[in-house]
């Protein structure tokens, strides 16, 4: 079952959170769960840029699934 993905706005952020609301806490983890992305400034950026950090996502789980080795994180 595929679940879709809610925009909140806590702690003066916008964040994206998938399935069930989470407690306000899980929100101070500036999206380190799996669950939920951001914080973003304003709605309209989290918008902007929910579809490519979700499929990024969605990408990376299907690679730990498949057994593919984990990415490199590049730093800029």
């Amino acid at each position: 079952m595929k679940k879709t993905w809610q925009l909140i706005e806590l702690h003066g952020c916008w964040w994206a959170y998938e399935g069930e609301l989470p407690p306000p806490e899980a929100f101070t983890t500036h999206g380190h769960a799996r669950h939920i992305l951001g914080p973003f400034p304003t709605r309209a950026m989290a918008e902007e840029q929910l579809p490519r950090l979700a499929s990024h996502r969605e990408t990376r789980a299907a690679d730990r699934r498949s057994g593919a080795a984990p990415r490199r994180a590049r730093w800029r």
